[in-house]
């Protein structure tokens, strides 16, 4: 006869597949409301992948809550740290493009409100890039046009985004 504390290292608890079952039917929601180029680069079987397919077409709801849980079970038999790992990749690259894009918003703002570089932005920036900046803040501060402002405000946004791009630029520095 098997002791109770080797009943339980044996199976999991009940809370624990509780919680499993309800990591799987979230992630079969989020393949549900994905979109369809990013769950294309997935590594989803066949099977699934036609699942989720026909999920989208399900305009009743209740039809698409037993066809969410019908991809939740087929979810289960897999082995689902690939599909996880490949979905956070893509959650980090997603979360990595927003940091840069504010990023180059704050040194933009910084930059047009006084016609001097801030000293962390310089020091950031590269030769070409640096040179390129400061001719459009210069020309920003010579004009008086909103229209023509509005012009060079975001062509030193798209010039700071590309460096900040090709860089790699992650720091998030005023």
């Amino acid at each position: 006869m098997k002791s109770d504390t080797a009943a339980k290292t044996e199976k999991p608890s009940k809370s624990a597949r509780k919680r499993a079952a309800q990591q799987v039917r979230k992630l079969a929601d989020e393949l549900v409301a994905m979109k369809a180029s990013l769950l294309a680069r997935l590594p989803l079987p066949d099977d699934i992948r036609t699942q989720v397919h026909e999920a989208r077409q399900i305009a009743s709801h209740g039809a698409l809550r037993r066809q969410k849980q019908n991809i939740a079970r087929l979810l289960r038999d897999q082995d689902l740290t690939e599909i996880v790992g490949a979905i956070e990749q893509r959650d980090d690259q997603s979360r990595e493009t927003r940091q840069r894009f504010h990023q180059a918003e704050r040194w933009r703002d910084s930059m047009l409100r006084r016609p001097e570089l801030p000293k962390g932005i310089e020091r950031a920036l590269t030769g070409d890039v640096l040179e390129t900046a400061k001719g459009i803040v210069a020309s920003y501060h010579a004009t008086r046009v909103d229209a023509e402002r509005k012009k060079y405000s975001r062509t030193l946004f798209r010039v700071l985004h590309e460096a900040l791009v090709i860089t790699g630029e992650d720091r998030h520095e005023r």
